[in-house]
């Protein structure tokens, strides 16, 4: 059985769902806060008997000197940063017809150069510790055309993937895995229309939207030193949504 005591994951994006599940499976949480109010609002959710196993801090991630300011304050705080999940990126809805160029690269750019500058920066952060692991949060998108997302997210997410998959193949030696969660809908802090919720819920097999208790035991295995066999994966959290 994994757990995540004595390891330090890091969350930002739709990764964020999961902090209070994760902290429940052992692990220090640092959450990558877009805003003070942000912080302040998953805090105040955050059972007493956890806010020891917790810390937020804002930082973007495409900026390195920010990311490099989180990843020191973790390991002062933790004394250690095993892992990273992670999911970001435009939620743009648009069909391929209604995309014109410039907001297409726009969302790739937005979407991959994130992902890229923030693995860059803390990989060698990862590396200095145990079993060092990166999930990045994608979604069925990138596989079934568009679900939930449009067609530029959609071909970022893909990106995502085939970026996950070259840094799994080339740090594999060096005991750092890399995979992917693709999710199909997924419960944030932002809730969607009674409408939206519905119409999502119509397509997805088991009925319902992903919460953050249904994606956790799967970041949380592979932020674990037990997942150290499976890298370059993607696991399909997607309620059956997309069957592969």
């Amino acid at each position: 059985m994994f757990e995540g005591k004595g390891r330090t994951i890091v969350v930002c994006g739709i990764a964020n769902p999961s902090v209070i599940p994760l902290l429940k499976q052992g692990y220090n949480v640092m959450l990558l806060a877009h805003s003070v109010e942000q912080a302040d609002k998953m805090r105040a959710r955050i059972p007493s008997e956890y806010l020891d196993h917790f810390d937020a801090a804002f930082c973007r991630i495409e900026e390195p000197e920010e990311v490099k300011a989180m990843a020191e304050q973790a390991i002062a705080r933790f004394g250690c940063v095993n892992a990273i999940a992670t999911g970001v990126g435009p939620n743009e809805k648009n069909s391929f017809d209604d995309t014109d160029p410039e907001e297409f690269f726009k969302v790739l750019q937005a979407t991959l150069r994130g992902h890229f500058i923030y693995m860059k920066t803390m990989i060698p952060y990862l590396l200095r510790f145990e079993a060092p692991r990166i999930i990045n949060l994608t979604c069925i998108d990138w596989k079934c055309g568009h679900f939930d997302y449009g067609v530029s997210a959609a071909t970022g997410k893909g990106g995502l993937v085939a970026l996950t998959r070259a840094i799994a193949l080339e740090y594999a030696g060096k005991g750092l895995t890399a995979n992917c969660i693709a999710v199909g809908a997924l419960k944030t802090l932002e809730p969607r229309t009674p409408e939206q919720e519905q119409e999502l819920n119509s397509k997805i097999p088991v009925g319902r939207i992903a919460t953050g208790d249904d994606i956790a035991p799967a970041i949380a295995f592979l932020a674990s030193r037990e997942s150290s066999y499976m890298t370059g994966a993607v696991l399909n959290m997607s309620g059956g949504a997309y069957m592969d």
